[in-house]
């Protein structure tokens, strides 16, 4: 039909809200090894980072910040020690090889870093232990006459910090003496008296009475 007419229209429609998920990875280092190690020896210290967040923490490394009482090996002790890339939940091992120096404490520091901007700090402490024994001999008699017998005594101490192993007193005769006895037993052998003490404890003394 001819005419005018108006169409109304309702359109109806959605808008759909994005589901966003936020990622935040996190990174927690810490660093393993023996907290009593012998001086002047080679041992590793194992460093274990964890990203114990979501998503991926990339271009994980450390830095050594400081240490004290060992040195590094393999490499400069600036060297960066790289972790990767690590999933979320996953954890990364690097083994760093260390030479304990002189007998005392010992200290290192270690940064990690990642992105996006993750950080943390890690540090580890022991001891570095040396057996070291001191020997003193003294004359039980003050006055010797010629011809006449001759007794003193020794003490071996244990003054280091770590247990003396396997140990031998060699005592050299002077000349023109002969050995006659000693208290504990000792062995001659060549001109020479030889006890064995086996082990001395920091702090433990042995102590012998030789006759000659």
């Amino acid at each position: 039909e001819v005419g005018s007419y108006v169409c109304s229209v309702d359109v109806r429609h959605r808008i759909a809200s994005p589901h966003v998920r936020i990622l935040r990875p996190v990174i927690a280092c810490n660093i393993e090894g023996p907290s009593v190690k012998g001086a002047d020896s080679d041992f590793n210290l194992i460093v274990n980072v964890k990203n114990s967040g979501t998503g991926v923490a990339t271009d994980v490394r450390g830095v050594i910040k400081s240490f004290r009482g060992i040195s590094i090996r393999g490499g400069n002790p600036d060297a960066v020690i790289d972790f990767g890339d690590i999933p979320a939940d996953a954890t990364v091992t690097r083994t760093l090889q260390v030479h304990g120096e002189d007998e005392g404490k010992f200290e290192l520091v270690l940064m990690i870093t990642g992105q996006p901007n993750l950080e943390d700090t890690a540090s580890f402490s022991g001891e570095l232990v040396s057996p070291r024994l001191e020997i003193t001999q003294k004359p039980i008699q003050r006055v010797r006459y010629l011809g006449q017998e001759v007794e003193y005594e020794i003490t071996v101490k244990s003054i280091g910090s770590d247990t003396a192993k396997d140990v031998l007193l060699i005592n050299s005769l002077p000349s023109g003496a002969d050995f006659i006895e000693s208290t504990p037993e000792g062995k001659m052998e060549a001109g020479k008296v030889i006890w064995d003490l086996g082990s001395l404890e920091p702090g433990r003394s042995a102590k012998i009475r030789l006759r000659a």
